[in-house]
């Protein structure tokens, strides 16, 4: 029997093709042997915040604006007569303090104490000739009853036609000495009130027609200051306004004015839709500091008490207008309006929120309703800061 030897290059290639079939086993075997991953929970940690733990109180409501200080009274003084100056107060000149009843201008007064003196001879006369006419009525009665006539005599044979003439002379004779007296009394111009001299343009030998304009005069006794509120401010005014404490300030804080409310408006303005406060300081010029016409003083006014409000910090309300706080671990958000401000805080309504409120000191814009946090408060921040440190 013959054995036939195979090829060896057919030898190899069998060997080769048995190795990988070998190693495909293997391969296989090892993956499905292979040990399973260790499966880990993933942890999300909620986000800290800080929060301010809040009670709502009572508080004094503050209504704060700014306001211009303008004059009571404003006058354009005129001269009533015609003639040269002669004389000029010197504190008759622009921003200087005159007082009620202070000459200020003296006019040639030659031609009106002429005029005087003729009216005052021409009421002499008609006086005169009154008298003589009274007497000579009288005579004529007397002489009518001595003749015993039984007519009824004529009132012009009376003569009461003269009597009345005479007596109508006499009235316009003295009303001509009066025009004549208050003519030369005008001759001096002098201060209708206490004011400061705003403008002045006229000056000694100035020819002055009656209605010439002389100067501007503001009144000094009292200065006012008027401010526009809302509805929600005057409401919260006190029941009588004019108990309000009233404080004005100069714009760099370092002033203060004590005021007092003058007047609230019947109506609301047509223009801005506010109702106007009128706030009133007595003798502006006479405080340790002059409170100036003209100034821009910011204004503060206590109002009524008001109850159930929450004190936020300015900082904690959006620009979009809301409140965030967290209830249960989660983050809620709510309208709120304040009410009024006073010392960089916010005075808001509790309405519908939690009496224990956990508010959000600084909210940021990437917040979300309902997003879960970690709520600790202000102090517990800096206790941890300073462990840190």
């Amino acid at each position: 029997m013959t054995i036939k030897l195979l090829p060896k290059k057919l030898i190899i290639t069998l060997l080769s093709v048995a190795g990988l079939g070998g190693a495909c086993l293997y391969t296989a075997a090892a993956i499905d042997n292979q040990p399973s991953a260790e499966q880990f929970e993933e942890t999300v940690t909620a986000p800290r915040v800080t929060v301010l733990e809040l009670t709502p109180g009572s508080f004094t409501a503050r209504i704060n604006g700014f306001g211009e200080v303008t004059s009571t009274d404003e006058l354009s003084l005129s001269s009533q007569i015609s003639g040269r100056v002669v004389w000029r107060n010197p504190d008759f000149t622009d921003g200087r303090q005159i007082r009620k009843g202070e000459i200020l201008l003296r006019l040639d007064d030659t031609d009106y104490q002429t005029a005087l003196a003729q009216a005052q001879q021409n009421l002499a006369d008609a006086n005169l000739a009154l008298q003589q006419e009274k007497h000579q009525s009288s005579q004529a009665k007397k002489d009518w009853q001595r003749a015993g006539l039984t007519t009824q005599p004529s009132d012009l044979l009376l003569r009461k036609p003269q009597l009345a003439a005479a007596r109508a002379r006499y009235r316009a004779a003295s009303a001509a000495v009066t025009q004549a007296r208050n003519n030369l009394a005008h001759t001096e111009l002098k201060a209708p009130f206490n004011g400061v001299v705003s403008a002045r343009n006229v000056s000694v030998g100035s020819y002055l027609q009656p209605g010439s304009e002389l100067a501007k005069l503001r009144a000094s006794d009292r200065a006012e200051v008027r401010i526009g509120l809302t509805a929600s401010q005057w409401q919260q005014l006190p029941e009588d306004p004019a108990t309000a404490s009233v404080r004005l300030f100069s714009k760099d804080q370092q002033t203060r004015w004590e005021a007092q409310v003058l007047q609230l408006a019947d109506a609301v303005s047509p223009t801005t839709r506010l109702r106007e406060l009128i706030i009133s300081v007595e003798q502006p010029l006479e405080k340790d500091t002059p409170l100036l016409t003209g100034d821009f003083v910011a204004i503060s006014i206590t109002g009524r008490q008001q109850a159930n409000l929450f004190a936020i910090p300015a900082a904690a309300l959006s620009a979009a207008g809301y409140i965030w706080y967290v209830e249960d671990n989660l983050l809620k958000h709510s309208a709120r309006k304040a009410i009024f401000s006073k010392d960089n805080q916010l005075f808001i309504p509790r309405g519908d929120l939690p009496a224990s409120l956990q508010l959000v000191r600084k909210p940021l814009a990437s917040y979300l309703p309902n997003m879960q946090v970690s709520p600790v408060t202000e102090q517990q921040t800096l206790a941890t800061t300073e462990i840190s440190q």
